[in-house]
């Protein structure tokens, strides 16, 4: 019923707020269950098949073959797969194979018909288009709720960063330096430039669907952002970080930092380097894991620089590299964030970047 689960969580926001949805199940459940006379002639015009999205988990071959799933590589002479069971008969035209996630195009369609539909319909009654020469009165907009979904003091510990002062976002952003084969102490147009690859594959990437990102795939890879910091000593700087999270494919990265003072001017890590993110006493850094049960999601990650993430780790991060090197050093212009690929392990090996932020 859409309640349980990744988005249970969305539906209970929607309902606290007032917030109006396209409620997909209950869609599902008036075709299957509702007396009305629209109804009962499209289960008995379409018995045993699925109208809005597939419900079983079968394909089936243009020749009629039922298979219970999509196997890799070359299909058999070549056939066209359909959707099993579902009215209209759509060809699958992608590899990817979970029904639950990913149904045909059909089923996207009728969600975007509903969305413009119910749209149109609140253009017309606003604009006193609906036909009716009845004079009805205003409507009037439900109040915001005084409580929240989450608790207060978790509400409160959510930080936004409403002018970040600076930002490298992979999707305005496609320049990156490599840098691994130089003397990364020497050259200082690459030590200055905002993006550098200091070890393996990093790479700016995009696809089709616009989302780009500065992607690894190979273990001990390294790179390097370099973000702005106010010029106020008095103002700490919170760091967030932005990067895929996957089912498939991506895995674990380790995330440390490095204060640049105007006076000193610190040399890139590079391949020399990744060892010391072992011991995490010589270099504090923290783990982020990238793989996630389901979906492919962006997720963003922030370093509190009050010290008051719900994550240990980051504030232990956060106070031995930044803070306690700020307070040695009056001078902070720049911190240099250290991305590390840390996949050394079986499949999970991608790692991919869109955002990174100081505020």
């Amino acid at each position: 019923d859409g309640t349980q689960g990744f988005l249970g969580s969305y539906t209970i926001t929607q309902d606290h707020y007032n917030l109006t949805r396209i409620d997909f199940a209950k869609m599902s459940r008036l075709l299957r269950d509702s007396d009305k006379d629209s109804y009962n002639a499209l289960r008995q015009q379409y018995p045993n098949s699925s109208l809005l999205w597939p419900q079983v988990g079968k394909l089936i071959y243009a020749n009629g073959t039922i298979i219970a799933e999509e196997i890799s590589g070359l299909r058999y002479n070549n056939l066209p797969i359909y959707w099993a069971n579902y009215t209209p008969r759509v060809m699958k035209t992608k590899s990817a194979y979970y029904p639950t996630n990913h149904p045909p195009w059909t089923t996207h369609q009728y969600v975007a018909d509903s969305v413009l539909y119910t749209l149109l319909s609140v253009l017309k009654t606003g604009m006193g288009c609906n036909g009716s020469t009845i004079q009805k009165e205003k409507a009037v907009k439900p109040p915001l709720p005084e409580t929240t979904v989450a608790e207060k003091a978790e509400v409160e510990r959510c930080f936004v960063c409403e002018k970040p002062i600076d930002q490298l976002d992979a999707r305005a952003h496609n320049l990156v330096v490599n840098g691994t084969g130089t003397n990364n102490s020497g050259d200082s147009s690459i030590n200055e430039s905002p993006v550098v690859v200091t070890c393996g594959d990093w790479k700016w990437i995009t696809d089709e669907r616009k989302r780009s990102g500065w992607q690894s795939d190979e273990a001990g890879s390294l790179i390097r952002f370099r973000l702005k910091v106010s010029h106020s000593h008095s103002e700490i700087p919170t760091m967030s970080l932005t990067y895929m999270t996957s089912h498939a494919t991506f895995g674990r990265f380790l995330v440390t930092f490095q204060p640049i003072s105007k006076a000193e001017a610190s040399p890139l890590m590079g391949c020399s380097d990744v060892a010391k993110f072992k011991n995490k006493t010589l270099l504090p850094s923290m783990e982020i894991d990238g793989r996630r049960q389901q979906f492919s999601l962006w997720e963003t990650f922030i370093f509190s620089g009050q010290l008051d993430s719900n994550d240990g780790a980051a504030n232990e991060v956060m106070k031995k590299t930044v803070l306690d090197k700020m307070g040695e050093s009056k001078d902070v212009e720049y911190i240099d964030v250290y991305v590390l690929n840390n996949n050394y392990y079986g499949n999970e090996h991608r790692v991919k970047i869109q955002t990174v932020t100081s505020c």
